[in-house]
């Protein structure tokens, strides 16, 4: 905020959705002159119970991109629980060692504790690793690729042809 205010008189900031709550994290001792915060869900749990009501099922996903301790794993797929999604997903890096060890701690510490379905998947260096191992210790699923569509080395996804030799 220092370098805005050293080049204009008036601040202003507009966020949607996620950037809206970083924003106010951000800027909470130095808030703009002007903010216009939209948030796409202001009660969320009452849109997940409209579309319970349905007949539908929520998959609440968080796509962190940063190394988590397993137990700020559970902490944040709890409070999707509590929110009364039916599926909790999670994706935190994983680029170390160090870093893949916590993450199998954590997928064992999900199967104990949530009651609902989870996908708690990694990117990073490890993150193909982690992909592997997480429904061997109680995830509900494995993404895969068809190398044809394959893009880049972004994400960590498994060939489908390596998939189909795993037992779990």
């Amino acid at each position: 905020m220092d370098y805005a205010r050293a080049r204009w008189s008036t601040v202003a900031l507009y966020a949607v959705s996620i950037g809206a709550a970083f924003s106010l994290e951000a800027f909470a001792d130095c808030p703009p002159d002007r903010a216009l915060l939209l948030s796409p869900v202001p009660d969320l749990r009452a849109l997940i119970e409209r579309i319970h009501m349905a007949g539908c099922d929520v998959l609440m996903s968080s796509h962190l991109q940063k190394p988590m301790a397993a137990e700020e794993i559970y902490d944040h797929l709890h409070e999707f629980e509590e929110r009364n999604a039916d599926v909790v997903k999670i994706v935190p890096l994983v680029n170390t060692r160090a870093e893949l060890l916590e993450s199998i701690r954590a997928t064992m510490l999900l199967k104990e504790k949530l009651v609902k379905p989870f996908i708690h998947v990694c990117n990073g260096a490890f993150g193909r690793h982690q992909r592997t191992i997480a429904p061997m210790l109680g995830e509900m699923l494995l993404f895969g690729m068809e190398p044809t569509r394959h893009t880049g080395d972004v994400v960590a996804h498994l060939p489908v042809s390596i998939l189909r030799d795993i037992e779990t």
